[in-house]
């Protein structure tokens, strides 16, 4: 008697498709994971260099709020309304490119050019800076995360006329100094970075800061 044969378990055909299904699975698997850490590492570095320019801008903001602080401003009251008050020597403010302030942030009153009493920043190669005392210049940017392409501090400035509370309302004849104006003045900050880990990534930060202490120039016409 003929006994008849029945196959049991796959075929060496079958265990291929199956195995060629499974890697097809795995491969996809791997690729989507691959895909989630890339992202995943790409919003790492994005949130990083939000962070970096967000500090840096609201640092700078700080401190520019700080410009033209007198901590002697009764000095600038006059006594008498025949005599001229005395004008606040922290008020000066340069920008562009690079910015220097002043702000009288010790207890001896020096003069302007004081270098505690000055305070700057400025783009060196693609880092930020800041002037800390006299002649020392402090990253406020990590180098080996993020490089600044651009910094631009630009002023934005209003005239108030003093000459109606002076006690002669007319300006002399060809006087450059004459009418006295109380400057109202803002500084718009502009800065421009890239990730260090990934060149494709660009991010601008941009942020206006009304300055406290205004800044008078001119005097008033002679009684």
């Amino acid at each position: 008697m003929t006994s008849r044969f029945t196959q049991r378990g796959l075929s060496l055909v079958e265990l291929m498709v199956g195995a060629a299904v499974g890697l097809i699975v795995v491969a996809g698997a791997l690729q989507l994971h691959a895909r989630h850490l890339r992202d995943n590492r790409q919003l790492l570095i994005e949130a990083r260099l939000q962070q970096e320019l967000r500090g840096a801008t609201d640092l700078i903001a700080r401190q520019l709020r700080r410009s033209g602080y007198w901590q002697h401003a009764m000095a600038g009251i006059a006594r008498q309304p025949f005599e001229p008050a005395a004008s606040n020597p922290h008020d000066g403010l340069t920008t562009g490119v690079a910015g220097a302030f002043g702000a009288d942030v010790d207890d001896v009153e020096g003069a302007a050019t004081d270098g505690e009493a000055r305070w700057g920043l400025r783009l060196n190669g693609s880092r930020l800076q800041a002037r800390i005392g006299a002649g020392t210049w402090q990253d406020l940017s990590d180098p080996g995360f993020v490089s600044i392409e651009s910094f631009e501090l630009r002023p934005v400035e209003s005239e108030v006329d003093l000459l109606p509370r002076c006690v002669v309302g007319t300006c002399p004849a060809g006087s450059t100094s004459c009418p006295p104006v109380q400057l109202i003045r803002s500084v718009e900050i502009l800065l421009r970075a890239r990730a260090s880990a990934d060149a494709s990534l660009v991010r601008e930060a941009r942020e206006t800061v009304r300055l406290r202490n205004d800044a008078v120039r001119g005097t008033c016409p002679p009684a």
